[in-house]
């Protein structure tokens, strides 16, 4: 009877542990239908590499949002419905989405579509900005913040690179992603810039970190960016004590360079 109470025991182990590895395949299935699948994805012929720049923004205080929802079970997801107004902005210059994780958001202007990709990023930069403002004060009329937070800030960064579409399979389904191409690393670099715009802002700061050389080209095409650019040149480094030379730039919402163009 102990041999058949074993083997009992034995079999609910296996069906619980497939019960969890099939529940994980499924989540990650989902995932994968929910990665946007760019027009670049849809094409016979995949290209090799296209060229932009890649633009990558943060939520700051997430957190927050995430403990609130899970203690009082709230229906209405907040950086959801920041995150789609981002969505909104990106696509309103130009630009597609390359993915989203959490409350990350990384898009992409193509040199092919964008008479200036680093204009593009800026343009959409400053148009969140905006809407973050005003979601803001429909926030504070519904009193729908967690505690501890004071609006709705944001970190991030641009840079110019060539990126590829690719797919990669998991089980019996694909997943649009993306890859870096030429000679270039943009993914690895707007990480690395994202990362450095803890060190320049705070909890209350909505900055665009680009490389000093992307800052100098943008601002002798564009003067009128010029006193936008808080912070021009200055050394930092990255987690392996890799050198970096930033500018910084703080978006306007009343979009003050809506005739740069």
């Amino acid at each position: 009877s102990h041999a058949y109470w074993f083997r009992c025991i034995d079999l609910v182990l296996v069906c619980g542990l497939a019960s969890i590895v099939f529940s994980e395949y499924r989540e990650r299935e989902k995932q994968a239908e929910k990665t946007p699948v760019s027009e670049y994805h849809r094409r016979p012929v995949l290209p090799e590499q296209i060229s932009g720049a890649i633009f990558v923004a943060d939520l700051k205080t997430s957190e927050a949002f995430y403990r609130q929802r899970a203690v009082r079970g709230d229906s209405e997801n907040l950086v959801a419905i920041w995150r789609s107004h981002f969505y909104t902005s990106i696509m309103k210059f130009g630009g597609i989405i390359l993915h989203t994780k959490g409350d990350e958001v990384m898009g992409f202007f193509d040199s092919d579509k964008c008479e200036s990709p680093l204009l593009s990023a800026i343009r959409a930069v400053d148009e969140m900005t905006h809407a973050s403002n005003l979601l803001d004060a429909e926030f504070r009329d519904q009193n729908l913040y967690p505690v501890g937070v004071q609006g709705l800030y944001f970190r991030s960064s641009v840079t110019l690179g060539e990126i590829r579409p690719v797919w990669e399979n998991f089980g019996s389904s694909r997943e649009a992603a993306w890859e870096e191409a030429g000679t270039s690393s943009p993914l690895v670099e707007s990480s690395r810039l994202l990362d450095a715009e803890r060190g320049v802002g705070s909890s209350k700061d909505t900055l665009l970190i680009l490389s000093e050389r992307s800052a100098t080209g943008i601002v002798e095409q564009f003067p009128v960016l010029s006193p936008r650019f808080v912070v021009r040149n200055k050394s930092v480094f990255d987690k392996h004590q890799n050198e970096l030379r930033i500018a910084v730039y703080r978006p306007h919402t009343l979009l003050a360079i809506k005739n740069a163009a």
